[in-house]
């Protein structure tokens, strides 16, 4: 150290102040070199740190979609569980058919016709229509209607044609004709077979 200041004191004045101006240029060098790495590194650090959070914001949103989406399937799936409530498989429907013709026998009605007719097939579902002739009061064939409409499948009632019996007693019968719908679920297999029958009758056109 004390070799270092002896030659330091043996330069010319104007040799020392050369050597301060070149230590002080390369002081600031360094400095400006640090900074500027400094500065370089905290950007990358920034764009680094703004990717990532644009990432989270991305994956919230994403995440938030689900969660809608996995709500929306929740409540699609309830909905098709009420509609195949309302919409009796295949094999039960006999059994609905006999529970309608039980509630015109218990209201009183007699029945002249029960003809099922030809299904009408759509996406999901069948419509079962029922051609009915029912001979009855007033009042009993409105009961029978009012049954109908409580039951827990899906009932409809169209084509009401209300007119006298001929020959009736004093206490007046009408006799009703009416087309009574109900509805089945279809079942994909049976909607696939039906497609099957298609292609199949399409490719012997062919």
């Amino acid at each position: 150290m004390n070799s270092l200041l002896e030659k330091l004191d043996a330069l010319e004045p104007q040799q020392r102040w050369t050597l301060f101006g070149l230590l002080i240029v390369l002081f600031l060098g360094m400095g400006y070199y640090l900074h500027a790495s400094n500065a370089e590194h905290l950007e990358t650090l920034s764009t680094e740190v703004e990717e990532l959070r644009a990432s989270v914001r991305k994956h919230k949103a994403i995440a938030a979609r689900l969660e809608d989406l996995h709500a929306r399937l929740a409540a699609l799936d309830e909905a098709v569980k009420v509609a195949v409530t309302l919409l009796p498989e295949t094999r039960e429907i006999p059994e609905l058919l006999t529970q309608i013709s039980e509630l015109g026998l218990n209201a009183g009605l007699e029945f002249r016709l029960f003809k099922p007719e030809a299904e009408k097939r759509a996406d999901f579902y069948a419509e079962v229509p029922v051609s009915l002739i029912i001979l009855g009061k007033f009042h009993d064939v409105a009961r029978f209607f009012d049954h109908l409409s409580k039951l827990s499948r899906i009932v409809n009632v169209t084509d009401i044609k209300i007119g006298l019996n001929k020959g009736s007693e004093p206490d007046v019968l009408l006799s009703t004709s009416c087309l009574v719908t109900t509805f089945r679920f279809v079942e994909p297999q049976e909607g696939d077979g039906k497609a099957g029958k298609r292609s199949g009758s399409q490719r012997k056109g062919s």
